[in-house]
This record gives C-alpha cells, structure tokens and sequence, in this order.
C-alpha cells in the first residue's frame, strides 16, 4: 500500500489535531488537580505551578507539532522564507509579543504574585503566557476592582514596568493629606508622625530589616524606613502633606486607611476634649 503526498497531508493533520486534543485535555487536568487541592494558604505557589505546567504542556504540544510537519516545511523552506517575512510586516504587534515575553523570561522584572504597574496597568501578576501579562486590577486607591487586565507582553518592550513587590513582603508607600494655606506644617507633621508609626509599629523592625537587605543587594541606602512627613505646594491656596511609610505589599490599603483616619479623628478628640 502506497501513500501520495495528499494521504501524507492528511495524516499529519489527523496526528496534529490529536496532539492538540491530548495537550488541551492535560491543561484541563492540570487545573482540575491544583483547584480540587487549593487552599489559602497555597494559593500562591499553587497558582506558580498551574502556570509553569500549562506553558510546559503548551512547549511540548509545539515542538510535536513541529516534528509532525518537519518534513513539509523542507519542502516549502523558501515559501516559510517569504511567510515569515510578511510576518515580520503585517504581525509586528505579535512578534514584539513574542520578543517581550522573551524579554520577561530572561530579565525578570516580575513573577507571579508579585504587584505591579506596567504603564497605565497596575494589579497583582496572576497568569503569564507568550501573548500577554493577566493582572487583577487595582485601583490608585490600592483596593482590587474585581476586573482582570491582559496586558500585551509588547508593551514590556516600550513601557517602565513599576513592581511595588521587588524587595519582598514590604514596599515603601505614599498617602496624600491635602491642607489649607495657614496650617501649622509643624503640627500635621507632629500628628502624622504619630498616626504613621502607630498603624506600622507592629512590622516596622521586620520590614526595616527586609528593606535593609533589598538596598544592600541593589546597592541603594533604604536605611531611612521609618515614617517622615514631606509637604508639597498644590496651588495659592493649597499645599499636600505627603507621608511615606513602611508597610507589606499586601496591606497598603489597611495601613494607609489608619494613617488617614488617624490624623482626621485626632482633632476631633481635642475639640471633644476641649468641651
């Protein structure tokens, strides 16, 4: 029994869709396995390895395809020549989509998990693949909005990419406290102070040491942890006390919620007092 170009063809597509089939269904298992065992206090490194297992999976799945149609491609070298080049000129967007996840892979300016802002976008890292970064959104007031943002891995190529996770569990945080002209600076500064280390005193040696370590090994002086009080002309009429603060990743909200609280009830209590 002889088989013709054309049967040749058809097999390769039959073996191709096959292929195709068994990868997807092991992604599928793959996800069934890690949601049937996630917990809260594994869902991180669960969701580490239900990434890395379904880009391996996606790896594999491609290099058998491209075993598969090998010899085709032989005979067609020149067409792929020619194909690739109105590749380079009509998906120029899909191929920086590549090259930017080229660029992640090896530089690593982030992980999973980790929180980030690539240009307008900023959320936590919850999936990367070679098209584009998912994040869950949050907002400039640091809660999570509930929406999913893919960010297109071209953007890396182009775009600063801000990770507020990359000296570990703590990040240096900012809050705005806006003022009218005639405040006593030294006062709000005096009340900030105090509100800033009352809402970081449980953390602030652990996250001094983890700031410490992160600038000793990037070469940089984040010795000066401790919460200090910054003010900032807005307009004739306005100025802003901007506090930074030590605070976890996680936590910027809750700890910069207590400092805002913080200093609008403290002189709420002295008019109390002074009645």
């Amino acid at each position: 029994m002889h088989f013709n170009a054309n049967d040749s063809i058809v097999i390769n597509v039959v073996t191709s869709l096959f292929v195709v089939l068994v990868g997807t269904m092991v992604v599928k298992l793959i996800n069934r396995f890690f949601s049937a065992r996630l917990q809260a206090d594994n869902r991180g490194s669960y969701r580490a390895w239900t990434v890395a297992s379904r880009n391996f999976v996606a790896a594999v799945t491609f290099l058998l395809l491209l075993g598969i149609w090998v010899s085709e491609l032989k005979s067609v070298a020149i067409s792929l020549a020619a194909f690739a080049a109105a590749l380079l000129l009509v998906g120029k967007e899909l191929v920086m989509c590549f090259l930017g996840a080229f660029m992640r892979m090896v530089t690593r300016p982030f992980q999973l998990g980790d929180l980030v802002e690539i240009g307008p976008f900023g959320g936590e890292v919850i999936d990367m693949d070679v098209m584009s970064t998912t994040l869950v959104e949050v907002a400039p007031a640091r809660h999570y909005t509930g929406f999913t943002v893919q960010v297109p891995n071209s953007m890396l190529l182009t775009t600063a990419v801000r990770n507020h996770s990359q000296a570990g569990a703590y990040t240096l945080d900012t809050v705005r406290i806006p003022l009218e002209v005639g405040v006593d600076p030294e006062d709000v500064e005096a009340r900030l102070i105090k509100v800033a280390r009352q809402a970081c005193e449980d953390f602030m040696e652990e996250a001094g040491r983890t700031l410490r370590r992160y600038g000793d090994m990037r070469f940089v002086d984040l010795s000066q942890f401790e919460p200090r009080v910054l003010f900032e002309p807005v307009d004739v009429d306005r100025f802003d006390a901007i506090v930074r603060f030590p605070a976890p990743v996680s936590a910027r909200l809750p700890v910069a919620q207590q400092i805002v609280r913080g200093y609008y009830r403290e002189p709420v209590r002295k008019n109390v007092a002074q009645q």
